[in-house]
């Protein structure tokens, strides 16, 4: 029986770890995906102002595109 109880345990706990490490890449993913817009905004125009606007643009997009489309 505490075998039992041990497994279930470990399993839990790696699920929860699981989570938690999706949790940490998502936003890194997000940041990464909209700083690329951002990057080829400043080589074409060289305005520093207008690429925070696209970053910040793009991150809202890609943000609201992930909670709209997520899996239920």
């Amino acid at each position: 029986m505490s075998d039992l109880i041990h497994d279930f345990g470990v399993a839990d706990r790696g699920q929860r770890l699981r989570r938690g490490l999706q949790r940490q890449k998502d936003p890194l993913l997000l940041m990464s995906l909209s700083v690329i817009p951002g990057l080829i905004t400043f080589r074409v125009y060289e305005s520093i102002a207008l690429v925070v606007v696209i970053t910040v643009f793009t991150a809202i997009s890609i943000a609201a595109a992930a909670v709209l489309f997520r899996p239920r």
